[in-house]
Formats: structure tokens, sequence, C-alpha cells
């Protein structure tokens, strides 16, 4: 009895020492769970839908085919414009930060003819232009509704910070700064759209999406030279009353798109007179085409103007032109653009364009003011890996310039252009 009472108590002794030596053990896993189990989700990635508006007359639905839709998931391909960033909590809101780096080389040669005036001339100039941006967008889904927030910041060299982009839609409705609603060639595929975007505005704008392609939108800008005796184009009068009043009729399909839009701007006067109305018009439409297994975009556009100048041809040209005009002077005037864009491979892009820009001055005691700007540029992008491109690209521009107070006999003035430039997106 004796020994078997105590093998009992050894094997009693022998389990109290496991449970102890695994207790410590034990309580440590029952002490994690919980904190593994409270653990914040991970971030999960999205890509921000392209805001579109329900069309108000929707035609009757086509049968799907499944089976291309598959194969469609899975030839998808990594896209570049499209705009990534991070789903919030509620699981409605993507938020994505982006920008981009520009920095190259750029070469001007100017030229004038002999015996014109001294006003304008020759120099040749080579610079190191740069360019910074920074953007944020939100983009959520809300009973259906579509809410978009957008900013960017950009850096370019030789000025300061400026905000290009800032604004809030709630469906059909948009407010803030954005490009102008008149816009439709904005010289995204050349290297001077870094240096000199597309005309901005603070505008309030409603659009009424009639079809799935078909849109119109009547807009309300208040653009920086609304106020600007220089840009006014008559002897006007700084801080108008009345905003810019843009409309437009916007086709938007696969593989082409058509633009038509108009502007009236009031021109307040000096010495108590009258105030006139400037107005322009705009019509522009582009078009893909695959010939050879190689994709071409082609646009073309053109507009005129009474009393307006800023609203017409591209940037350069308004830059250019508007330090020339004062207060004093009524112009109207033209321009037309025409520009190829085609995509040789994946990594191998080429754009061209020509322009030709027109405008004319009365002058009631002196001889007709008129401007003449004829332009071309051609460049080639490589994109040597994702997000990363480099371009040449070389421009010619000439100006003829008759206006009596520069000068008697007008001038003419030749520039040509290079610029090596690097890109990188992020």
């Amino acid at each position: 009895m004796s020994r078997t009472c105590i093998r009992q108590a050894w094997r009693v002794l022998w389990c109290a020492l496991l449970a102890v030596t695994c207790a410590p053990d034990a309580l440590l896993r029952a002490e994690a769970a919980p904190v593994r189990s409270t653990a914040a989700p991970a971030l999960r990635s999205c890509i921000a839908p392209t805001p579109e508006l329900p069309p108000l007359f929707v035609p009757a639905p086509a049968a799907a085919d499944d089976e291309d839709d598959d194969d469609e998931d899975e030839d998808e391909e990594f896209d570049e414009e499209a705009v990534r960033g991070w789903q919030t909590a509620d699981g409605t809101t993507c938020i994505a930060v982006r920008g981009s780096v520009t920095a190259g080389v750029n070469a001007d040669a100017h030229a004038m003819p002999k015996g014109r005036g001294v006003s304008l001339r020759n120099r040749d100039v080579i610079t190191f232009p740069s360019t910074g941006l920074f953007k944020l967008d939100a983009i959520s889904n809300t009973g259906g509704m579509t809410i978009v927030t957008g900013l960017t910041l950009a850096q370019r060299s030789g000025s300061d910070m400026m905000l290009d982009r800032a604004l809030v839609s709630v469906g059909p409705l948009k407010a803030g700064r954005d490009v102008s609603t008149f816009v439709f060639f904005d010289g995204a595929d050349f290297s001077f759209s870094a240096r000199t975007p597309a005309r901005q505005a603070i505008m309030a704008a409603y659009t009424m999406q009639l079809t799935e392609t078909l849109s119109v939108t009547a807009a309300a800008e208040n653009p920086p030279d609304a106020a600007s005796a220089l840009a006014a184009g008559a002897a006007a009068v700084p801080g108008a009353r009345w905003p810019d009043m843009i409309g437009r009729v916007l086709y938007d399909g696969d593989a082409s798109r058509f633009h038509a839009s108009g502007a009236l701007r009031e021109l307040r006067r000096v010495n108590g007179r009258p105030a006139r109305l400037a107005s322009a018009f705009l019509v522009g439409g582009s078009r893909d085409l695959e010939i050879g297994g190689v994709t071409h975009t082609l646009l073309m556009q053109g507009g005129g103007t009474w009393g307006g100048p800023v609203f017409i041809g591209s940037q350069l040209d308004n830059t250019e032109v508007l330090g020339l005009l004062t207060g004093g002077e009524v112009s109207n005037g033209w321009s037309t653009i025409a520009s190829l864009t085609s995509a040789w491979s994946k990594t191998i892009s080429t754009s061209a364009y020509a322009s030709r820009y027109a405008l004319r001055i009365p002058e009631r005691s002196t001889t007709t003011g008129r401007i003449t700007i004829s332009r071309f540029a051609v460049n080639t992008v490589w994109t040597p890996a994702l997000m990363v491109k480099m371009g040449l690209e070389i421009g010619w521009s000439r100006s003829d310039v008759t206006l009596p107070r520069l000068s008697l006999h007008g001038t003419s003035t030749h520039r040509a252009t290079a610029t090596v430039w690097l890109q990188k997106t992020f």
C-alpha cells in the first residue's frame, strides 16, 4: 500500500509541476489574443473613379457579353492616367496624393530683320525650366451623388508657388478654380504646357448630361485677366460688375470628341461711357484613327472674338499679345490650331502642332494695327519606365506686329526653341 500511495503522490506532484510550468505561456497567450483582435485594419488601395453624371435620356440596355468582359479584364494593363489612392474606413471615399517633377534645358534663339524697330532686339537665351506639381483628390459616392474635391499646387521656375486648381463638385455643380469651360486645346502633349498651363478661372458651373456622350455646361467665370485693361482689349475699368458668361456643348465619345463654346464679357469704359460687350466663340474636335496598327489622334479647332483676344489662341499667344496691348485698344481676331499625336509603340510617341493667330486693332487717327503669330512645334517622347518620361521638342514661331506707337513700320520676330526634358510622376 505504501508503494502505491507513493506512486500516486509522485504522479500528482508531476502533474502540478507541469501545470505550473505551462501556466505562464497560457496566460501570455490569453493576454495577447485581445491585442491581435483589436489591431487597426490595413489600408486598402483604390482607383478613383472618373466622375460621371447620370444621363437624362438613357438608351435601351444592350445585351452584355460576359466572355468579352472577362477577356478585357485579363488583358487590362497598368494605366498611368488612373488616379490611385487609399480608401477611407467607411469605404465610400478614395483619397489620392500624386504629382510630378519636370526639369529640362531650353534654348531660345531670336532673330529680327535689319532696319526694323529697336524695341525688340536679337537675343539668344539658355534656361533651365523646372516645374513641380502636387495634387490632392478625394472622390466619394454618397447616396448615388458623386462628390469631388481637388487641389493642385504648382511651383514653376521663375515664379512663386501658384494655386492651379482648387475645386469642389457635387453632382452637376462645380465651384472653385479650374481650367476654363471655354478651353478645348490645352497643349498637354507639349512641353510648353508645363510652363504655361491652360487658361484658368474661378468659376461656378452647372453641367447637364443629356446622354452618355453629350453634355451642356453653363458657367460664370472670373479669370485673373477679367479686371485687367490689358486683357480686356478696351478702355476698361478694373473690377467688372459681371463675370464672364460661358456656354459649352461637349460630345465625348470613345474615339472622338466635339467641343463648341461661347463667351460674353462686359467691358466697362472710362469717362462714364457706356459699357460694351465682348464676345468669342470656339469650335473644335478630335478623332482617334488607327492606321497600320498605330493610333493617331488628330485635333483641330478654330475660334474668333470681337473685343476679347484673351479667349482665342494658345496660352503662348496670349502671353505674347497681351503684353503689347493697352487699355485703349479694341481688338478683333481669329485663331486656328491643328495637332497630331501618334503612339508608335508602348514607349515611343510623337506630337506636332501648327497654329495661326491674327488680331486687328482699328485706330481712328492712324494706321490699323495688326498682330499675327504663326507657330509650329514637334516632339518625341520616350517612356523608359512606368511613370517616367523623356522628351525632345523643337519649335518655331514668327510674330509680325504693326502698332504705330511701337514702331512706325512694324516689327517682325523669328524665334526657334529646342527643349530637352525629363519628367517623373508619382
